[in-house]
């Protein structure tokens, strides 16, 4: 999950992805991860801001600072883990859908 593979897509299971973004991997119908090269911060803010104009809700945020940290969203019936992860001078995001 956390080395991916490929050409990262502009958008998974209508969960828009960081433009950023320079790898990305579909693992199963419930897992996209992709690198990007940005600050975990800056992922923060993007996921907030896209989600929320989607009709997301946040439920909880654990910022680990610039480096990591750990959303959690609701829609409907449909629950979003986003992980933020530091990898070799970028970040990687790993998305869970429940």
């Amino acid at each position: 999950f956390f080395n991916p593979q490929g050409t990262p897509v502009a958008e998974w299971n209508g969960i828009p992805i960081m433009p950023q973004a320079t790898a990305g991997q579909e693992f199963n119908a419930t897992t996209y991860s992709f690198k990007a090269t940005a600050t975990a911060t800056e992922a923060q803010d993007f996921y907030n801001a896209q989600l929320t104009s989607l009709g997301w809700t946040q439920l909880f945020s654990m910022p680990g600072g610039a480096e990591a940290a750990v959303l959690s969203f609701e829609k409907d019936d449909t629950s979003l883990l986003i992980t933020i992860a530091p990898a070799e001078g970028s970040i990687v995001v790993l998305l869970n859908l429940e």
